[in-house]
């Protein structure tokens, strides 16, 4: 009875932790007493059914059992800490090794005293082994029932059961990516007729045409991570983006772009390719050559058709969540990630997740130089990392005084080294035929520290920092565009090739495009919500 006991309490009390920490993650007190009753009774059925084999195999089973229980528990706490969700297909979307890498380097501090506690745990229990006597079939499948029951009952509150659910569904969805091309095609022709009425569905990548004007402009786009619109001119934090906020009154800015996607491939697919992904089946699903996604028309596709060199630099693992092989599969012909950089002899600074900031821009505006010499035209594309959780800053970065939260200090240097990069460009004469759109991947994440730091209305408006510097030559030329539209952010690819005026016949699944010939309120899609043509939100 103490062992069981025991296992109930251990099992019970990360939960209620997590329930005090984040209320909304988990159930009420009775469906995490019944989750936690419903796996202990599995385990007693475990030992009970193993123990008429052989006691010591049925107890070291069982201890498994319980450490990978624990681990899965103490883990949901951690990622609703992290980014505000649980078990759910983005999560398997970046499950490797990197991510235990982080994972251990953002939360060292708890996970070692959580390590000592669980050894002490298993200890306590192996003390208890000589009290068990579970050689009974009846009371085995009595026990086996009733954790079905209570499990049921508890699952919204069980990571066990959640995280078997978000499997599933990960699992499922890389199914649907691996269908025949025609049956693809003919299921997204029905899905999508409502928001395409009386338009085919877009032309195949391979059967792109694109062309560039006589005298082509280049593109720079710039991914911040994690960057909301209300972080500029917020009223909680003064002066804490001086130059973006002048950057939105100088330059073309969009503040009503909402974010398309969750996490960062989301948000670049999204935006390159004008669509909505599924974080399907494993990291190299957006590449698979039987995938939907690798056979879609993206910006990379269409500008390479036009004769556009292109690069992207990013501080992180380039096989991380798939970017870099999805972007050498649109039309990318170089990516340089951290490998390439470590080759170089740079190293990390103050981050865990690569390249910082400070070099990433010093060896974009070097890659641009060097392109902007050349006869091609050049799409650089680069992604920041200094706004992931929990912000990094960077030597060189100025402090920002009325605050000391790291949050809070990389928006101030993000600030600081976008302003900087961009003043580079325009005295090498870089902006004189150059686009910079600028563009965050997705917003902040619904974790515990964003609430507190932003509040709830801070945290839930999703719109995305956009703001694009455009040629004086190519203003001249523009007739119109709609800063003030409702727009998704997967509308970057339409945007930008209308802004380097590109002749194609690349029809995006839902990008449209806000440049001269500005879209008609529409029904907006996003991962978050759904929006009508009046801008209403529909839950």
């Amino acid at each position: 009875m103490k062992f069981s006991f025991s296992i109930f309490v251990a099992l019970l009390l990360p939960m209620m932790a997590i329930q005090y920490l984040y209320p909304s993650s988990v159930g009420n007190f009775a469906e995490l007493v019944f989750a936690a009753a419903g796996v202990t009774l599995f385990l007693y059925a475990v030992l009970a059914f193993l123990s008429r084999i052989h006691a010591g195999l049925a107890f070291l089973t069982v201890g498994l059992l319980i450490l990978a229980s624990l681990v899965i528990r103490l883990s949901y706490g951690f990622l609703q800490d992290f980014t505000g969700m649980g078990y759910t297909v983005e999560f398997f979307a970046h499950a490797e090794w990197k991510s235990v890498k982080i994972a251990f380097s953002e939360y060292y501090f708890a996970l070692l005293p959580l390590m000592v506690l669980v050894a002490l745990f298993f200890l306590f229990l192996s003390k208890l082994r000589s009290e068990l006597n579970h050689k009974g079939f009846f009371p085995g499948a009595l026990a086996l029932f009733a954790s079905l029951f209570l499990i049921f009952f508890g699952s919204n509150s069980s990571p066990e059961v959640l995280l078997a659910s978000g499997y599933q569904e990960f699992a499922k969805r890389g199914k649907i990516a691996a269908q025949d091309a025609r049956v693809v095609r003919a299921d997204a022709a029905n899905l999508l007729q409502p928001l395409r009425p009386q338009r085919p569905l877009p032309t195949e990548k391979n059967f792109v045409v694109a062309q560039a004007p006589a005298d082509p402009y280049n593109i720079v786009v710039v991914y911040l991570e994690s960057f909301n619109e209300n972080l500029t001119e917020n009223d909680m934090y003064p002066g804490l983006t001086p130059n973006m906020d002048a950057m939105k009154k100088k330059h073309l800015s969009f503040s009503n772009n909402l974010s398309s996607g969750y996490v960062t491939i989301e948000g670049i697919f999204n935006s390159q390719c004008g669509t909505l992904v599924n974080m399907a089946y494993d990291n190299s699903s957006l590449t698979k050559a039987e995938a939907r996604i690798a056979k879609l028309p993206c910006m990379g596709d269409v500008l390479k058709k036009a004769g556009y060199k292109q690069v992207y630099l990013g501080g992180a693992n380039l096989s991380f969540a798939g970017k870099g092989d999805f972007l050498l599969e649109h039309g990318y012909d170089q990516v340089l990630g951290l490998q390439h950089w470590r080759a170089q002899g740079f190293r990390d600074q103050n981050s865990i997740w690569g390249l910082p900031d400070t070099t990433l821009f010093d060896q974009a505006f070097k890659k641009i130089t060097e392109m902007h010499k050349a006869s091609a035209p050049f799409n650089v594309t680069l992604l920041t990392l200094g706004t992931h959780l929990p912000g990094y800053t960077y030597e060189g970065c100025p402090d920002y005084p009325l605050s000391d939260e790291p949050f809070i200090d990389a928006i101030h240097c993000t600030d600081f080294l976008l302003e900087k990069f961009l003043s580079q460009l325009d005295r090498n004469g870089v902006l004189e035929d150059t686009v910079v759109y600028i563009q965050a991947d997705h917003g902040v994440f619904h974790s515990r520290d964003m609430f507190r730091l932003f509040q709830k209305q801070g945290v839930l408006d999703k719109r995305l920092f956009t703001t694009v510097v455009i040629p004086e030559k190519r203003k001249q030329t523009l007739d119109s565009w709609d800063a003030e539209a409702q727009m998704s952010s997967l509308d970057m690819v339409a945007n930008a090739l209308d802004l380097l005026e590109i002749e194609h016949n690349a029809d995006f699944v839902l990008a449209r495009s806000h440049i001269n010939t500005p879209a008609k309120p529409r029904y907006v899609l996003t991962r978050y919500r759904d929006y009508d043509p009046e801008g209403q939100p529909i839950t």
